[in-house]
């Protein structure tokens, strides 16, 4: 992980904290994060109202964008994305959350203590 990004900075901060992050990870804009780590990939777990800004940025930065459900705040930007993924090259996928499903807690406890060895 090379950035956290919100725009309420403390709250990108504590999260950092939390995973022990340093502090250069943090960033309160995405063009910002993306200038300073160049990642290959966002993960955009925004509101929907914000899928629109966060994907096109980091498409058009040459990043690849994996999003939550829903896929955008409306059918004109969700187009918009699909189109801009696709013109970019980049994957744009985005998933359902079933991040407190008892089956994917148990997957992540597993690669968290290393059960398959380190993670790439």
């Amino acid at each position: 992980m090379v950035g956290l990004v919100d725009i309420r900075r403390p709250s990108a901060r504590a999260m950092a904290d939390k995973h022990q992050l340093p502090p250069t990870v943090v960033f309160d804009t995405l063009d910002a994060a993306i200038a300073q780590t160049s990642p290959d990939l966002v993960f955009d777990v925004t509101i929907p109202g914000a899928h629109h800004d966060v994907t096109m940025t980091a498409l058009k930065a040459d990043c690849h964008v994996l999003g939550e459900k829903p896929l955008s705040d409306n059918l004109t930007h969700a187009r918009q994305m699909v189109a801009a993924a696709a013109n970019a090259g980049r994957v744009y996928a985005v998933m359902q959350n079933r991040r407190f499903d008892p089956h994917i807690r148990t997957v992540r406890k597993n690669l968290q203590q290393g059960a398959i060895g380190q993670v790439a």
